[in-house]
């Protein structure tokens, strides 16, 4: 009960304290007076506060939402392996707490397909470009969906077990 309680209301809090965070370095790139502007709304907005005193779903999903958009701004700037497995980490992160939010994946397909098209426009074959891609895409996807599935899980063991006698 109530230790179940405690350990949702823990996870909410870092999930939204990483979302103001996100929040800050997606603001940057309007510069840093837009960051702080949307950081300082973000962290005394209602919606953010309440899900994470309460510890309901939205306080996860707004932060892996978050962490897809960043994704994308990193994979639209600097396209490396690592942020083509970030951002299909945090597609997967995202599908797994809220179906509802697999449309938003049309961002991540836009940037794809502007980078494909740019390397077919410098000469290169984007043929291999686009596997690798796409295999680090769903790898990333995958392997955060799993964990986000198993993660009520692991909430639901700790509360059971008592989140006091594993904290001592």
């Amino acid at each position: 009960g109530e230790d179940l309680l405690l350990a949702g209301r823990g996870l909410s809090a870092v999930a939204d304290l990483l979302c103001v965070y996100l929040v800050f370095q997606i603001g940057r790139r309007g510069g840093r007076q837009v960051a702080l502007w949307g950081t300082a709304l973000y962290a005394v907005a209602l919606i953010g506060v309440r899900a994470s005193h309460f510890a309901t779903p939205p306080a996860l999903a707004t932060c892996v939402l978050a962490l897809y958009v960043y994704a994308i701004l990193r994979l639209a700037e600097h396209p490396s392996p690592r942020a083509y497995a970030l951002t299909g980490l945090a597609l997967g992160a995202v599908a797994a707490t809220r179906l509802v939010m697999v449309p938003i994946a049309v961002l991540g397909l836009v940037v794809f397909g502007l980078q494909v098209r740019e390397a077919s426009h410098h000469g290169g074959d984007p043929r291999p470009f686009r596997m690798a891609a796409a295999a680090r895409w769903i790898r990333g996807g995958l392997a955060a969906f799993v964990v986000l599935c198993l993660l009520p899980v692991s909430v639901w063991e700790v509360g059971r077990r008592g989140f006091k006698a594993q904290m001592s």
